[in-house]
């Protein structure tokens, strides 16, 4: 599975700014259910 996740990487370069932005993308996510839990107490 790790094989062809790095397969899929290395043959499609533009996948690079989907995966660069995938921490970014859960930061956000997770600061938003911070914010939801804290909201709903």
């Amino acid at each position: 599975m790790t094989y062809v996740a790095i397969d899929s990487y290395e043959t499609l370069p533009i996948n690079d700014k989907y995966f660069s932005a995938i921490p970014t993308i859960l930061s956000t996510v997770t600061f938003i259910v911070i914010l939801a839990t804290i909201h709903d107490q």
